[in-house]
């Protein structure tokens, strides 16, 4: 694991975990650290000013890094999130580094874990390790293809060109293979399922094992 995703990880363990959210955010922000949710935010006083009050409330906090990614300066973290016996959260964020590894930017999607799932999985469950290492620029360019294509390109009748036999889904409100099902009724009712656009693609350099981490 490289030290980007180390620090990106030590940052919610030490700073949301154990309680030591100004410590934590002087040790891995840098001082102009933009927080990018849900509009930008500089300066640590963002992070800072949300997880204080989270600490303050909830003496019982657990945090488990469940998948990342290290791409150049980019860091890639999920992780659930919980606090007290009733706040239960699966996160996805993306973060930029700089030279030194800290960290200089946020961007985060957060939901309530779902006690069900259409497909039967969870949004936290299936495999933590990557295997297949020599196809990363592949996979990457796969990846890509398929977001310009039917994502953004909206041809969601070559839905099945890129995904590998029936897509196995965590959202929890579709089922495997489904969003072209979603995005035809959508479409049908009027609201079509729009991606605008693609700002990045990040590959797999770096992965952790979750352990359960608990104040």
């Amino acid at each position: 694991m490289g030290s980007k995703l180390e620090n990106v990880i030590s940052l919610y363990l030490d700073g949301v975990r154990d309680g030591h959210v100004l410590p934590a955010a002087d040790k891995y922000l840098t001082d102009d650290f933009v927080d990018h949710e849900p509009r930008p935010v500089p300066g640590r006083d963002a992070f800072v000013g949300r997880y204080e009050p989270v600490v303050a409330r909830y003496g019982r906090r657990a945090v488990w890094p469940l998948r990342g990614f290290e791409d150049g300066s980019k860091v890639v973290l999920h992780s659930y999130q919980t606090f007290g016996y009733d706040q239960r959260i699966v996160a996805l964020e993306i973060f930029d580094t700089d030279i030194e590894d800290r960290i200089t930017a946020r961007w985060s999607v957060e939901v309530p874990l779902s006690s069900r799932c259409r497909s039967g999985r969870s949004q936290i469950d299936g495999p933590h390790m990557v295997t297949d290492l020599d196809r990363t620029e592949a996979n990457k360019r796969l990846v890509e293809a398929y977001a310009l294509d039917v994502l953004v390109g909206g041809a969601w009748e070559r839905y099945e060109r890129y995904a590998e036999g029936t897509c196995a889904e965590h959202d929890p409100d579709l089922a495997d293979g489904g969003l072209p099902a979603l995005a035809a009724e959508r479409s049908r009712a009027g609201d079509p399922l729009r991606y605008l656009c693609v700002s990045d693609i990040v590959d797999r350099v770096a992965t952790r094992d979750p352990q359960p981490t608990t104040s």
